[in-house]
């Protein structure tokens, strides 16, 4: 069938496909994960599904993943061209694998239509109307919509859907599903093997609804249409990366045990390990608050709190280390006492009640600072710990707020706020999930990876890229964001103008002879003034600055009387001057006869080293009456 779709291709026909409702494995007893076909065909549109949540007014709230959504990567098809941009892996298994589906629509039963045979509900009799065979269908009609009321045609839709992902407009345009699964595959930012690049605004396609955000990845260097002129260049930006072996959590996400009030103590903005010291035997465990500013007033009926940084390695033994309040007595007028220390210790869970059991095994020495936010810092003997060394991998690296809930007796700990979990090398700097790719060519053959800028605490980076053997002209850098995944997260582009090579280039378009009220004159006479209108224009696509006009009248016998130099103000590409050089022609050098007006530009001062013309020559002819 594939020539079929090959030929409905070139000659301008959509053929969609549905991706297939089982999930991430194409049929029931088909090997897991796997694709169907026709779907996975480069030549056909396939398209998958999604679940439709509406307001109580019937309106449009929201989309995820529909758990049968067909997706994954084709073993039989290798991916085809059009098909790049963010989410897409670029490297492991499936780099250069076709991807389903390519777009997506509502398939979900419980989401999907109603059918009406005859005046006669269908739906009302029990049965749900959805599946792929719902979405794809769906598409049909809208991209039949958007020919008519464009008056176009698409003809082979996918790579318009993949220009769309590219585009500034993408999520404008189209619903970016980026929650649910399919069994194997999770729905994700950009393009995901569940969703495909997502579903139809239809509004916003048909009227190309303005780009809703920046991306927080830009290229701040080289500015859009820079003229660069040198082999080399180097390119600056910044990236929005997601941490990678450290933690970020979200703010006002803690809101405290049975009250339900927001606890500012207890939110976590991040945690991580660092400061690693082999002399010492030490490292040290990180966590910024919300706010320490009054820690030693925790919520009713909380008896403390506890603020700790845990992780496992070794086999499953977990560890903790962090700062612990605890109420101790009362003082005067039944006001209660407080302390604070830090603790180290193990951590274990109970196979029987499924508790989590947090262990204190002895103290070490932390401080914390009294600010909005603030930051906790917890020195850890690695002689407490089973003595791990540089590279030791940490896994389950978690940061977790708790509350002490109970009486002194019988308490437990709540966990309030937790961000986890990821692992850390020990003794590596904090490093991100992904890194930034710039190159010269789309597919990003050769590219360089950009080096990020004292990361975290800026979000800048900086790429020297070679630029030896472009073609003089209009050119372009891409850059993308690559996570540690081989998936891409978002890409960007600037052009440039690249000049190493391209001559700087001129034009004499006019030159004619005028007395010296600027009137044109071809006849002059002793004493008159004859001056060369010379109009000089840049053809090239580079400036031009530092060039000379010159301008020599010279008789037919070989005589020169006269020779004028006129410096050239910088010329942008396409830009005009006009300029006059001339004479008083003087009983001494009237001798009478025809002359020739010459004007030539030079990309310097005429006569110097090096100095070439920029323009061919361009001459008119004058004649000299000296009777009187």
């Amino acid at each position: 069938m594939d020539p079929f779709y090959q030929m409905a291709a070139a000659t301008g026909i959509t053929v969609l496909a549905s991706s297939g409702d089982s999930g991430s494995t194409s049929q029931a007893g088909a090997p897991s994960p796997s694709v169907g076909w026709p779907a996975s065909s480069p030549w056909v549109t396939a398209v998958g599904g999604t679940t439709i949540s509406i307001t109580s007014a019937n309106f449009w709230q929201g989309e995820t993943a529909w758990s049968g959504s067909g997706g994954g990567f084709s073993t039989s098809y290798t991916r085809p061209s059009f098909q790049t941009g963010p989410g897409l892996p670029i490297s492991g298994q499936y780099a250069n694998a076709r991807g389903v589906p390519d777009i997506s629509a509502d398939a979900d039963p419980n989401s999907g239509v109603v059918l009406v045979d005859d005046g006669i509900n269908v739906g009302a009799a029990g049965f749900a109307w959805g599946g792929t065979s719902l979405s794809s269908p769906l598409w049909a009609g809208v991209i039949a919509t958007l020919e008519s009321y464009k008056s176009t045609n698409f003809g082979f839709y996918t790579p318009t859907a993949y220009a769309i992902l590219n585009s500034p407009g993408y999520k404008a345009q189209i619903q970016d599903i980026t929650s649910g699964s399919n069994g194997v595959y999770s729905a994700g930012n950009s393009w995901d093997p569940v969703t495909g690049v997502g579903s139809p605004n239809v509004g916003c396609l048909a009227y190309s609804c303005n780009p809703t955000s920046q991306t927080g990845f830009t290229v701040s260097n080289p500015a859009s249409g820079t003229l660069v002129n040198s082999t080399s260049i180097t390119v600056k930006g910044v990236e929005n990366l997601k941490p990678g072996n450290w933690l970020v959590g979200a703010p006002n996400s803690a809101p405290a045990y049975l009250t339900g009030t927001q606890q500012n103590q207890l939110n976590i903005l991040s945690a991580w390990l660092g400061n690693y010291n082999p002399t010492a035997g030490t490292f040290h465990a990180y966590m910024n608050i919300s706010d320490l500013t009054n820690i030693t007033v925790p919520p009713a009926p909380s008896q403390g709190e506890w603020w700790i940084v845990s992780w496992t390695y070794g086999g499953n033994t977990g560890y903790f280390a962090g700062m612990i309040l605890n109420v101790v007595g009362t003082g005067v007028n039944n006001q209660p006492l407080f302390g604070i220390s830090f603790q180290y210790g193990t951590i274990t869970l109970d196979p029987t009640t499924g508790i989590t059991n947090y262990g204190p095994a002895g103290s070490i020495v932390g401080t914390y600072t009294a600010t909005a936010p603030g930051t906790i810092d917890v020195t850890v003997p690695v002689s407490n710990i089973a003595n791990p060394t540089r590279g030791t991998v940490m896994t389950k690296l978690t940061g977790t707020a708790m509350e002490t809930v109970g009486t002194p007796v019988a308490a437990s700990l709540r966990t309030i706020d937790q961000v986890g979990s990821t692992k850390y090398n020990l003794g590596d700097p904090l490093l991100p999930a992904g890194f930034v790719q710039v190159s010269t060519n789309p597919n990003y053959t050769g590219s360089v990876n950009a080096t990020l800028t004292n990361y975290p605490t800026t979000n800048q980076w900086t790429a020297n890229v070679n630029l030896a053997g472009l073609a003089p002209g209009p050119e372009t850098l891409y850059a993308r964001e690559v996570g540690n995944d081989g998936i891409v997260i978002q890409t960007t582009n600037v052009p440039f103008i690249y000049t190493v090579g391209l001559a700087q280039t001129a034009a004499v378009n006019s030159i004619t002879m005028v007395n010296g009220n600027g009137v044109p004159q071809t006849i002059f006479n002793k004493r008159s003034t004859g001056i060369a209108l010379v109009t000089v224009k840049n053809t090239g696509i580079p400036s031009i600055s530092g060039a000379y006009l010159q301008v020599q009248f010279t008789s037919s016998l070989g005589n020169t009387i006269f020779v004028g130099y006129s410096l050239l103000q910088t010329l942008s590409s396409g830009q005009s001057v006009t300029i006059g050089l001339g004479t008083t022609f003087t009983p001494q050098i009237c001798s009478g006869g025809v002359y020739t007006a010459q004007a030539t530009v030079w990309n310097g001062f005429p006569g110097g080293s090096g100095v070439t013309s920029l323009a061919l020559p361009k001459s008119t002819t004058f004649v000299l009456s000296c009777h009187k």
